[in-house]
């Protein structure tokens, strides 16, 4: 007993065409995984840059209140 595979003939177009419509398959979702990664990774850069930007506005912010609040304490010690 062969199988019901055994007993029908292999169109070779049809092997052809699953074996491209395969590799072409496995094309698309590998370019889908990528962008997936991609964008993944543009995100986290993203807000890992956002993050910084805060950080930096807040020190920014910071060192001008401290020169602020240190040239009115110069001031009202020489008056």
């Amino acid at each position: 007993m062969c199988g019901v595979r055994g007993l029908a003939r292999v169109n070779p177009d049809a092997t052809a065409a699953r074996e491209a419509f395969t590799g072409g398959m496995l094309k698309v979702i590998g370019i889908a995984a990528l962008v997936i990664i991609a964008v993944a990774v543009l995100g986290w850069v993203a807000k890992a840059v956002l993050w910084i930007a805060l950080i930096a506005a807040l020190v920014v912010i910071g060192g001008a209140a401290y020169k602020v609040i240190a040239n009115k304490r110069k001031r009202d010690a020489i008056r």
